[in-house]
């Protein structure tokens, strides 16, 4: 028993590196954005010393323990470097592979691994959702071990799982409130369906209370000490009668862009049309094969329960609330492809001859959807041509528009305050930034277009030089300007 738990831990670790450098691989072709990169502006602010990010407007969640403290780790006993971008995120999915594959090995061994290749084998655009700074991931993996907490204490007891799971289920709500509604809550529906027939889930309940206390707590302590401030999430509402089916909409563009299989207007008798439809039946029979063992109710252990009231939780919101924007949004739908593939490991029926067929089509599909992976992150990101613009100029203070801000920062080492242009000129736009930036003023503006640009010189006066580069507008002062 010692040398197969020995050997399957080896097997466990070796997993873990080499996911990990697939995925960084991946995360290199996904183009840097400055919502990811403030995510190291905010790290590299951390390792310098500035531990509560005093000064700091963030976004909707802090994402402070569970992403950005690794980061800052890393920058701390490394030094700073771009690859932690991409090296970080491809850790963390490879530690959600893992750490999923080890709750669905023991509870049914190796034969329920198939379905795992729904995460395990990311396309294009689940990699846009899986494999960037701050978008999640850290909160998954928190989710899973807490899940793991509750299992083994079920099994076996011991104080030392509750005081863990209370630490970490507090670090993760101050952290990201996604942790409310894929863990906190489905963990309290499971226990409760789950207490008489194992009354020490009692304690769990009271671990999870105690974590809600304890992360208001520590989020009133930050703010007395002067830390970050968030602007919290907007609240959730149903959505409208029109809205509702443009939400439906959105779930069906966002599964089949996951799956990587919109095979829509491709041609049928063609290896592209073909190999969307394969991945569109792999959805279909994801999301069918989730159904069947809900109302088979083959998931009646507490991990799995709880994994299936997660995934139906995150649906449900999605599909009812205003939550879909466009596209991109179908990053609230991850934890319901991480949950739905524990579940289904865990409980579909797997005769011999399945399992074979079902290892045969996760080959398949892993064949058709994985690209060949390598480490380049210039090209996607052509280079970021604006940044060596500003490190060949010497430019370190300015002002840009927000999705021009972050990303060029990072990479020119510059304080780049974010803000709104509009008719009235540029305005700070406190999102992911210090105020403290564009109270100094700066020397340059980087702008979207071309009226941006008449409306930033009519408040700010005429640059001293003005460029168009990589689609964008570098405008450029002799001394610093300012908003105010």
């Amino acid at each position: 028993m010692y040398v197969s738990l020995k050997y399957r831990n080896a097997w466990y670790l070796l997993s873990l590196i080499a996911l990990s450098v697939l995925y960084a691989c991946y995360a290199t072709q996904v183009p840097l954005n400055s919502d990811a990169a403030a995510a190291l502006l905010e790290a590299r602010e951390v390792a310098a010393g500035n531990l509560l990010l005093s000064g700091w407007n963030l976004s909707t969640v802090s994402f402070y323990f569970t992403e950005i403290l690794p980061y800052a780790m890393l920058i701390k006993l490394f030094g700073w470097h771009l690859g932690w971008a991409y090296l970080v995120p491809g850790v963390l999915l490879a530690a959600v592979v893992v750490l999923s594959a080890h709750l669905i090995v023991r509870k049914r061994g190796i034969a329920g691994l198939p379905p795992l290749v729904v995460i395990a084998a990311p396309g294009f655009f689940a990699s846009n959702l899986l494999l960037v700074p701050c978008i999640h991931m850290g909160a998954y993996l928190v989710t899973l071990l807490c899940w793991w907490l509750v299992e083994t204490y079920e099994e076996h007891q011991g104080n030392w799982r509750l005081v863990l799971l209370t630490l970490l289920l507090t670090l993760a709500l101050f952290s990201d409130d996604i942790v409310r509604y894929v863990l906190l809550l489905p963990m309290l529906m499971a226990v409760l369906l789950k207490i008489r027939s194992a009354p020490r889930l009692g304690w769990v309940i009271a671990s999870g209370l105690s974590a809600v206390l304890l992360s208001k707590l520590l989020a009133s302590l930050v703010t007395a000490l002067g830390g970050f401030t968030t602007p919290g999430l907007p609240s959730l509402r149903f959505a409208s009668y029109p809205a509702l089916w443009q939400n439906l909409e959105l779930i069906l563009q966002g599964v089949l862009a996951f799956f990587d299989a919109e095979f829509f207007e491709q041609r049928i008798f063609s290896y592209h049309g073909l190999r969307k439809l394969f991945h569109a039946l792999v959805a279909l029979g994801f999301f069918g094969s989730l159904y069947w063992v809900a109302r088979q109710r083959r998931a009646l252990d507490t991990l799995s329960l709880g994994c299936l009231l997660g995934a139906a939780v995150l649906l449900g919101a999605y599909g009812l609330s205003n939550l879909p924007v466009n596209l991109m949004t179908t990053r609230y739908l991850v934890p319901v492809f991480i949950l739905g593939t524990i579940v289904l490991g865990r409980h579909l029926l797997s005769p011999g001859r399945v399992v074979v067929l079902g290892s045969g089509m996760a080959l398949a599909y892993a064949a058709t959807i994985l690209s060949i992976p390598k480490w380049d992150y210039a090209t996607p990101n052509r280079n970021f041509p604006l940044a060596q613009m500003l490190l060949e100029r010497n430019l370190r203070d300015g002002y840009a528009t927000f999705w021009n801000a972050g990303v060029n920062a990072v990479i020119a080492n510059a304080e780049i305050s974010p803000v709104i242009i509009s008719a009235e000129g540029a305005k700070p736009f406190d999102w992911l930034s210090k105020p403290a930036w564009h109270h100094d003023g700066g020397s340059f503006l980087i702008c979207d277009t071309e009226q941006e640009v008449i409306h930033a010189i009519r408040q700010l006066g005429v640059p001293e030089h003005q460029e168009k580069l990589a689609g964008k507008f570098l405008l450029i002062w002799k001394g610093p300007v300012s908003l105010h």
